[in-house]
């Protein structure tokens, strides 16, 4: 059992703490920012799930693999440097402003609907497709461009699923910590 003794009026010294609750929000954003940065150093505490083969393959091939280990929710270090820390004298806290943050602390889908897309290839006096002279490939054309031949093609609507990867919300091992800091700060 804890038992706390108070020397002097007591409303007179939780007032005194109240006055100064600005430093204790202000500490308690920090140490969150802190767990926000300890969960992308060790890649989500619990682990988060691993990338998919897919963005795998679709990473290796852009060439944004490191070291052949490509960190997940990391690949340009934008969302783990947007989170900052946040405080007032009534509220503690972490946050982004990202918009895509939310579905990947939470998972979802994302709904991709399906299109029609036109491409244009430039061609010669005779409507022929011109070709690169390299790799025998297509020679692109802009639509406002006088030469070109359009393909229009389909595409299909298809669904990507994101596992959530939480970043912001607090362990139950955080909360402790946080609650310690609490105490501690309310008993000094």
């Amino acid at each position: 059992m804890i038992q706390i003794n108070i020397e002097g009026d007591p409303f007179e010294l939780f007032n005194k703490k109240i006055d100064k609750s600005e430093e204790l929000t202000r500490q308690l954003s920090e140490t969150w920012k802190r767990f926000v940065d300890d969960k992308f150093q060790a890649q989500g505490i619990p682990r988060w799930i691993p990338l998919a083969p897919s963005t795998l393959k679709s990473r290796n091939k852009k060439g944004y693999s490191l070291n052949g280990s490509p960190k997940i929710l990391q690949r340009t270090r934008n969302l783990w440097s947007s989170v900052q820390p946040f405080f007032n004298k009534e509220e503690a806290g972490t946050g982004t402003n990202l918009f895509y943050a939310g579905i990947h602390e939470f998972g979802g889908t994302i709904h991709i609907s399906g299109r029609t897309r036109t491409l244009f290839h430039r061609t010669d006096a005779k409507g022929n497709l011109l070709r690169r002279s390299k790799g025998n490939l297509l020679v692109f054309a802009k639509a406002s461009h006088k030469r070109k031949s359009a393909y229009t093609f389909g595409q299909k609507s298809y669904n990507i699923i994101v596992p959530a990867r939480p970043f912001i919300k607090l362990t139950q091992e955080d909360k402790e910590i946080l609650g310690e800091q609490i105490t501690k700060f309310l008993l000094s």
